[in-house]
């Protein structure tokens, strides 16, 4: 995973973060603060530079936990998307044994995801909107750099996010999630993959 979509979040700050080439997978910067991040070659640590040109290596996972204690709720987070929706499930079978199943996705659809307190929302480009409220996902993950969720009516639903990090949507859908559960009184969820469960 590039670090740009690792470190989302500057882990001082909690200011966006951004790479200086794109979208590649060289060092980031934060534009508020301006520190810079690059993977240390001979540790495999991350090198953070701060303004003034002083620098320190850190675990990834330090700086991972760091930023994760800065989150807030956001009124709304919102990037474009392309969808694949599940349209049939087909079994799998090893000596006449179902071991799985696999699913047949529609064609590829653009449009916009956003995703609210209480919902997630995709909008097509042509304006047909899909909204499911976060209470009703089964299943929540991440597979080839995409978001997937499994809404209750069945089926699955992937998210190629081409311009940010599905691993923002990711932590921020199960975050609003573990909130709406605890709030409903339904437990701690341990889990979001294959089906989500509380302790």
């Amino acid at each position: 995973m590039p670090l740009v979509d690792l470190l989302y979040r500057c882990p001082f700050c909690g200011a966006d973060t951004a790479s200086a080439e794109g979208r590649g997978p060289k060092g980031i910067r934060c534009p508020v603060c301006e520190r810079t991040y690059t993977m240390a070659r001979a540790s495999g640590e991350v090198m953070v530079r701060d303004r003034s040109g002083a620098q320190a290596e850190f675990r990834i996972t330090e700086l991972v936990d760091r930023m994760e204690g800065l989150r807030e709720m956001t009124h709304a987070l919102e990037s474009p998307a392309v969808a694949r929706f599940a349209l049939r499930e087909w079994p799998v079978r090893y000596r006449k044994a179902v071991i799985g199943f696999y699913e047949e996705r529609g064609p590829k659809v653009s449009g916009m995801l956003r995703l609210e307190e209480q919902v997630i929302r995709f909008t097509e480009t042509a304006g047909k909107a899909h909204e499911w409220r976060l209470l009703d996902l089964t299943a929540v993950h991440t597979a080839s750099a995409a978001i997937q969720i499994s809404p209750l009516g069945g089926g699955l639903v992937s998210f190629h996010l081409p311009d940010d990090s599905p691993r923002r949507w990711e932590d921020e859908l199960k975050w609003r999630i573990r909130l709406l559960w605890e709030g409903e009184g339904r437990g701690e969820i341990r889990e979001f993959q294959p089906r989500i469960r509380a302790v």
